[in-house]
């Protein structure tokens, strides 16, 4: 997914929430006042309390942000949203991960820069966007992945998080083609037998025709065939190997390469997401 593509959805959207505005309170403010006016050793703990938080709040919205892009094929944004239901990670245990993350990092700075204000738009911040998940978020999401969605709203709460993560559903698998390529048809026979020896059933199989130079760009698809096991690449292609609507070069485990994958990749792949790696619900 392009660089470009999240960096905007980044900048416009928690870039504003997180720095602009707290900017904007803070210059209204008569200022930052770390610590809380306070002195010596409560200072020193209400500021190292506030940077832990940030900190916190950075690593669960970095690692939100890449599920978005690698499994969800799409933007944190409303504009740019996901093609995929994500619920893997974070998202197993609570349906927001992302605006707790964004609230732990404004708290975060509340006391670090010690802040009323900063305190007030804290808290401000879940409230408008509790309202925004139920009446646009929440809709959008059961009309664009029906039943997949219901079945997650049932087993994941919105705001509490469960400590057990919500129980796992069979991978999803997909295979990608371009009409050029004609392994693919061998390729969708070997998942189909893989499948059958790890007791999946192979009807389950999404068969994609990538058809436009657009769509491949849109998908990150590197050829064909490409098998995604849970959204994940059974092997992801390497930094500057070419993209787009070609015919895919697999390098085999013996070393040769060849126009399939490797049987075992694609058994690795599938016991991988039996053993937990993939997504869920």
């Amino acid at each position: 997914m392009g660089v470009w593509r999240q960096a905007r959805a980044i900048a416009l959207l928690p870039g504003t929430v997180t720095i602009v505005v707290p900017a904007l309170i803070l210059a209204a403010a008569s200022g930052p006042e770390p610590g809380w006016g306070r002195g010596g050793v409560l200072a020193v703990l209400i500021v190292a309390a506030g940077i832990a938080l940030i900190l916190a709040g950075f690593s669960l919205w970095l690692w939100t942000v890449r599920l978005f892009s690698r499994v969800g094929q799409g933007t944190l944004a409303p504009w740019d949203p996901t093609s995929r239901l994500v619920v893997e990670g974070p998202y197993r245990h609570v349906r927001n991960p992302m605006i707790s993350a964004v609230a732990a990092v404004l708290f975060g700075e509340a006391l670090l820069f010690g802040s009323a204000g900063l305190v007030i738009w804290a808290a401000a911040f879940p409230l408008v966007n509790f309202a925004y998940f139920l009446t646009v978020e929440e809709p959008d999401l059961e009309k664009r992945f029906g039943e997949e969605y219901r079945a997650y709203r049932r087993a994941v709460p919105r705001w509490i998080p469960r400590l057990a993560p919500a129980p796992r559903r069979a991978p999803r698998i997909e295979l990608l083609w371009w009409r050029e390529c004609p392994s693919w048809e061998r390729a969708l026979q070997m998942l189909r037998d893989e499948m059958r020896k790890a007791g999946l059933g192979p009807e389950a199989i999404e068969v994609t025709e990538i058809r436009e130079e657009a769509e491949a760009e849109r998908r990150g698809f590197p050829g064909s065939p490409t098998i995604l096991v849970d959204g994940r690449d059974i092997q992801p292609p390497g930094a500057g190997e070419p993209g787009g609507l070609t015919c895919r070069v697999y390098r085999r485990r013996d070393g040769r390469v060849s126009p399939l994958p490797d049987a075992d990749d694609i058994r690795q792949a599938l016991e991988g997401s039996a053993d937990g790696e993939g997504s869920t619900i």
